[in-house]
């Protein structure tokens, strides 16, 4: 019985994974309509009248639950929601690999995803895309339940300041009654 050298076996494992990769993106690709192709390639434009692309938007994340933070995650779910990436289904594609995609576009530069091979630019986008809006309605709800918590501390502290009045005040008149 042979047993082949360990770098031959090597070798032919990196092979299979870059063929297996190269299947993922082409299947990834081909169920992008030409129409989200399009919303795709616009998010790695800077339109002149703006200083950053749409991507770098996506891509922002507020610092500190408000109103307005909440009112900019609502904003990017819904620029997500118009670009049709959510009707793309991934349900075959490994979560750990999406996420992988998804880290990939996060720590990428416009410029260096525009380099990309447009299936893998596109496979990638698409994942990020679905990652940053599981992400950004994980965000509205615990910004929401944030502001929730600081609104009634904020009240039952004034509750309770308004009660040590009232017993002061209570207090006083017992007093001045004796």
């Amino acid at each position: 019985m042979l047993e082949p050298a360990e770098f031959r076996i090597a070798r032919i494992v990196g092979e299979q994974r870059v063929r297996a990769r190269e299947h993922i993106f082409r299947r990834l690709a081909a169920l992008v309509p030409s129409s989200l192709a399009g919303t795709l390639k616009d998010l790695l434009v800077v339109k002149p009248d703006e200083n950053s692309s749409g991507l770098q938007a996506i891509k922002a994340n507020p610092s500190k639950p408000s109103v307005d933070a909440m009112l900019t995650l609502l904003d990017k779910l819904r620029v997500i929601e118009a670009t049709g990436v959510l009707g793309v289904d991934l349900s075959w594609l490994n979560a750990n690999y999406q996420r992988a995609l998804f880290h990939q576009v996060r720590k990428s530069s416009i410029t260096r995803l525009r380099e990309l091979a447009e299936p893998r630019r596109r496979a990638a986008l698409v994942c990020f895309l679905w990652q940053s809006y599981r992400d950004a309605v994980d965000q509205v709800v615990d910004t929401f339940d944030k502001l929730l918590t600081r609104a009634h501390t904020q009240a039952q502290n004034e509750l309770d300041e308004q009660l040590c009045r009232q017993r002061q005040t209570i207090q006083l008149s017992l007093t001045a009654g004796n």
